[in-house]
């Protein structure tokens, strides 16, 4: 790529990122720290860098400091690695003190992870995103092992929707009743569409969905993956939907997967589970009660990292929906520390658990009958065992109470009271 050309490129991407719509999303970033964003394709990565372009701009930083590339961009789908170099010495003659490189979709640059580095160690700050790859990558681990955040990102939280939709949702403002209805009513169309930034503007919602599904979160997927067996990476996808939130070992769904007429090699299969997962479309989380247990292993649940492409994948009923948010809340919250808690032996079943914070949580349309006798049977086991569990919740559609027993105190609330508290 000629010099000219480049430097043109430069100031044309870097009138994108001023010009690119404001949105308001919980993202913040630490001053002097370089990132790596990571999420779903059009789950607002790009946003959330321009944003923060903007912000470093209103702190003072001139616009001629700052550098914004898109690599999805068609001027830039012949670039290679090497090129950075050029990149590098270009912005040096533009602006020659401190530079803030912004860099969206760098994983489709090969070996971007080397180059990087070396801008990282000049006097820059980078702020790059990927659409495929985990902190556990060696690539990126090793600009993890440099001072790079990796910061998950994630399509709207019902809160971000709420307040792109213009709708207020501090306490004050929900207890009026007419915004306590449009908060509900907004709610009902999150757990049908999810939380795709933008997409509040389309009439067809669904079909918008389905674009990007098919036409960017795939196709994506497939191709920087070099998926062969693209017929059985969409059914992978399609038996985790039909699964969510159940034990599900990768036997079972290797053999769903066969059962439903595609085969898969034993590696093939795993190296697709792990694409699904790279590729920001699916997370799981393990069960703590295993990882203490010895001779026992975990077996994995999964869930979608947004509901309404869950719901694109195979269409849910409502208490599976609920508990996929919810999922993708704690996730955002917790990272990590978020397990499922389940013995057969101690009759122990616990959607969500979370250790450090000494919480447990079940997800469930209506908390009454059998159900609550077993869930408050399980709770109570769970203190009895974990004494240091101070917090037990139960996320229902619409109940709100409290029930107390000589052990416990169990707080039951509407899930979306929970997830805007």
């Amino acid at each position: 790529m000629k010099v000219d050309v480049l430097k043109k490129i430069l100031t044309d991407s870097r009138s994108v990122a001023m010009s690119k719509p404001c949105d308001v999303r919980e993202y913040s970033f630490e001053n002097g720290v370089n990132y790596i964003l990571g999420g779903l394709r059009r789950c607002g990565k790009s946003s959330i860098m321009c944003n923060q372009a903007r912000q470093l701009h209103d702190r003072g930083v001139a616009w001629e400091q700052i550098f914004y590339l898109d690599f999805s961009d068609e001027c830039l789908k012949d670039f290679v690695a090497e090129e950075f170099d050029m990149l590098l010495l270009t912005t040096q003659t533009i602006s020659p003190g401190k530079t803030y490189f912004f860099f969206d979709e760098i994983a489709r640059v090969e070996g971007w992870e080397e180059y990087i580095l070396k801008f990282a160690k000049t006097d820059s700050l980078v702020y790059a995103s990927v659409s495929n790859g985990l902190p556990t990558d060696s690539g990126i681990q090793s600009l993890i092992e440099e001072g790079f955040e990796f910061m998950p990102i994630y399509t709207y939280s019902i809160r971000e929707y709420l307040l792109a939709a213009k709708i207020s949702c501090d306490s004050e403002s929900l207890a009026n009743p007419k915004i306590a209805r449009l908060a509900d009513d907004s709610f009902s169309e999150y757990q049908s569409t999810g939380g795709f930034p933008f997409s509040g503007s389309y009439l067809r919602k669904r079909d918008y969905i389905e674009g990007i599904l098919q036409n960017e979160i795939l196709s994506g997927a497939i191709a920087h993956n070099e998926i062969r067996n693209t017929m059985g990476f969409r059914l992978i996808l399609k038996k985790m939907a039909e699964n969510i939130g159940v034990e599900l070992s990768n036997q079972k769904l290797h053999s769903q997967v066969a059962t439903a007429g595609v085969v898969l090699s034993r590696d093939d299969f795993m190296d697709y589970v792990d694409y699904a997962k790279s590729s920001f479309i699916v997370f799981s989380i393990d069960n703590h009660y295993a990882k203490i247990t010895p001779d026992k292993n975990s077996v994995p649940k999964y869930f979608f990292t947004d509901v309404g492409l869950l719901n694109q994948v195979s269409m849910q009923n409502d208490v599976v929906l609920l508990k996929n948010i919810v999922a993708v809340q704690l996730k955002r919250k917790y990272g990590n520390d978020l397990e499922y808690y389940k013995s057969g032996q101690l009759n122990v079943a616990v959607d969500f658990y979370i250790e450090s914070e000494g919480l447990a949580i079940i997800v469930i349309n209506y908390f009454q009958g059998l159900e609550r006798k077993k869930g408050i049977t399980s709770f109570e086991v769970l203190k009895s065992k974990h004494p240091e569990i101070t917090k037990f919740l139960v996320l229902t559609k619409s109940q709100e109470e409290i029930e107390e027993t000589p052990n416990i105190k169990v707080q039951i609330l509407p899930v979306l009271k929970y997830l805007l508290s």
